[in-house]
């Protein structure tokens, strides 16, 4: 027990951490193969799920837009706990109803079916920022967050296998009803780890000097809540009128041209992708890296989504044999991740990263051209493997970086519009399955993760050691 605390880290806060990043993972891995396949059981069509997932997408953004004012608001602690409440609270929404109302407030609010990266949603960046308080060895610490990351939905996702089983006491979808018992189960936990914490006050709260200096003359040049807000409102409101338009091209272009209209998306998704380029064209190249690092972060996980679903379309499997495939893809990319912790050491934190993704982009070329289910399964849990397994390095990278500081407008406004842009992606997928097109989401996917591989690989010229 001894041993497996100071594996954990050396600070109970940081061990407790942890868990909760565990337990949460068991209940993501579970979503992402059975939210998809139960909507399918009810009859909902693939455009319907990713118009769903899309929306999901649209409320995450929202919240991680605005992150940084509600851990100002709320402290690390409470924002955590009020994420986990909502989890569970969704799940028990799930669990007690199958209507169309009912699923679409759970699915949105929870994210159920969007967690394919293991990223943790918008719990993630309070949560790394808290866990980075703890140690200076980030490649270590972030390498081990992945792994646990990644072996709670590997568990989550070997639960969700146990669906089959359960159709031979009840009914198809009571089946699946029944498990969503399991993310309820692990927000609950979580919530009793987060109680047991102490600390993780709000900062405002956390001194009163800041109050004194806030009421001095001096303090007038100080950044507030107020005009950060304001600006993030005003990027909510361009995304939105962006989103509503493509909506209306989308909806509108259906009838006449389903797979052109299925495409709007995509090409919007470019369009975003490359005016946020512009935005930070001439910036500082911490700005141009972090928001290369969101468009990587998108890329490697476009694969995964909405993948349960392009499975049993395909081949006609059963949930237990996309859940086993996943569940593989997920341990597997968590031994990598921790793997990774030394080869980072040796040959810094760039060059595994951009040589293992290649590999992964390669895997995803080739993953529709697959006639049979086995071999599709192999390149699966290959590419999934390689991309998600870069996680912890990449993170570790981020969080060193030095300029963690308030971030300009145009640095935020690149972020929004790329993390706008993918929730483009699972509706686009959807459609695009829906008229028998199961190859060019994944040659899109590959495009798109080959370009912001090669664009990462230009850190070389600029990293710094990771300790």
């Amino acid at each position: 027990m001894r041993k497996w605390n100071n594996w954990l880290g050396h600070h109970p806060t940081l061990r407790r951490l942890q868990l909760i990043a565990f337990l949460r993972s068991i209940g993501q891995g579970f979503a992402a193969v059975e939210t998809s396949l139960y909507l399918r059981e009810l009859g909902w069509s693939g455009a319907a799920i990713g118009g769903l997932f899309a929306a999901a997408g649209l409320f995450r953004t929202l919240i991680t837009t605005f992150t940084a004012e509600l851990n100002a608001l709320l402290g690390p602690k409470n924002y955590l706990l009020l994420y986990e409440v909502l989890t569970a609270a969704a799940a028990l929404l799930v669990i007690v109803s199958s209507g169309t109302a009912t699923l679409c407030l759970a699915i949105i609010v929870a994210g159920f079916g969007m967690g394919h990266s293991g990223s943790g949603g918008p719990a993630a960046p309070i949560e790394r920022r808290w866990l980075g308080a703890f140690s200076r060895k980030l490649t270590i610490l972030f390498g081990k967050h992945a792994l646990l990351g990644y072996a709670g939905m590997g568990f989550g996702a070997l639960i969700a296998c146990l669906t089959p089983l359960l159709r031979d006491w009840l009914p198809d979808r009571e089946a699946y009803r029944l498990l969503f018992i399991l993310p309820a189960v692990c927000a609950a936990a979580g919530v009793a780890l987060l109680l047991s914490i102490h600390g993780g006050a709000r900062r405002r709260a956390a001194t009163a000097e800041e109050a004194n200096l806030a009421a001095s003359p001096s303090s007038a040049s100080s950044p507030s809540v107020k005009p950060a807000l304001s600006r993030r409102m005003s990027l909510l409101l361009a995304g939105g009128i962006i989103l509503l338009g493509l909506l209306i091209l989308f909806v509108g272009g259906y009838a006449e041209f389903p797979i052109l209209s299925a495409f709007m998306p995509v090409l919007l998704f470019l369009l975003l992708i490359a005016l946020a380029m512009i935005r930070v064209a001439g910036g500082s190249p911490e700005e141009m890296n972090g928001v290369m690092n969101i468009v990587q972060t998108v890329a490697v996980t476009l694969t995964s989504t909405m993948s349960a679903y392009w499975f049993s379309e395909r081949f006609q499997v059963s949930t237990s044999e996309v859940g086993l495939v996943i569940a593989l893809s997920y341990l597997l990319a968590g031994v990598l991740a921790y793997a990774l912790i030394h080869a980072s050491e040796r040959f810094g934190p760039i060059k595994p990263v951009v040589n293992l993704q290649l590999a992964g982009a390669v895997c995803v070329l080739l993953l529709p051209l697959a006639a049979s289910f086995v071999p599709a399964a192999i390149l699966y849990v290959l590419c999934s493997m390689f991309n998600l397994g870069t996680r912890g390095t990449r993170y570790a990278v981020i969080n060193a970086q030095p300029a963690r500081k308030q971030r300009s407008r145009s640095s935020r406004l690149a972020s929004f519009l790329i993390r706008l842009g993918a929730i483009l992606w699972p509706g686009a997928f959807g459609r695009l399955i829906d008229e028998g097109e199961h190859i060019l989401p994944f040659f899109f996917a590959a495009a798109i993760q080959l370009f912001s591989t090669w664009r990462y690989s230009k850190k070389e010229q600029t990293k710094a050691p990771l300790s």
